[in-house]
């Protein structure tokens, strides 16, 4: 008989798998919450979307999320919480693959709901996973590490924007500055009348 014994290399290996991949899901949910605020101004005018038909869609995916961390914890009872994680990633990267081929308002809006379904059904369990693969060592730091691939992944599809300053006129040139410059100095000299013409009109009265 051939008994396999696990080694506490093995173990650990195992751990540190577990949680990089944990940390990569939970970047991938911060990419994709991130992705529609910044994509709100296209998507509104491809699906020529009313201010109010883009807030609900906007709406559906955080409302998702909020039913689906109830139906995450309780798939994870019946399933395992491996197999509901698995599900749960399958369930939003399929229905954030779907987004661009929505039919309309509603079918977008329904979409991005169960896409918040898969997010909120994943997060749990990615905490969940994340204290047991900790093993007691360093248990509170993983689960923070873990939390924050959120913001990472937001942080990771927002990137560095180039800021534009429009104006409506053009900015004129240097030269250009310079002559309107010289312009206005040499217009307020001749307004200003000269020095004897106030002493010579009190004189006068």
């Amino acid at each position: 008989m051939n008994a396999t014994t696990t080694t506490p290399a093995d173990t650990l290996q195992r751990s540190g798998l577990t949680l990089v991949l944990c940390f990569c899901a939970a970047i991938i949910e911060g990419i994709d919450l991130q992705s529609m605020g910044i994509a709100a101004a296209g998507i509104a005018s491809e699906f020529h979307l009313t201010k109010e038909a883009l807030g609900s869609v906007l709406t559906a995916s955080p409302l998702g999320l909020f039913f689906g961390a109830f139906l995450g914890g309780r798939s994870a009872d019946l399933w395992g919480r491996r197999n509901a994680l698995i599900l749960s990633i399958v369930v939003f990267g399929v229905f954030q693959l779907a987004t661009p081929w929505a039919p309309g308002n509603c079918g977008l809006a329904a979409i991005r709901f169960l896409c918040g379904v898969g997010l909120g059904g994943a997060l749990p369990n990615l905490i969940a996973l994340t204290a047991e693969a900790s093993g007691g060592r360093n248990n509170i730091l993983n689960v923070v590490i873990t939390a924050a691939g959120m913001p990472t992944g937001g942080a990771v599809a927002a990137g560095p924007q180039p800021i534009e300053i429009k104006s409506k006129a053009p900015r004129p040139s240097p030269k250009k500055r310079r002559t309107s410059g010289r312009l206005c100095i040499s217009k307020a000299d001749t307004d200003e009348p000269p020095e004897g013409s106030t002493t010579r009109s009190r004189t006068a009265k």
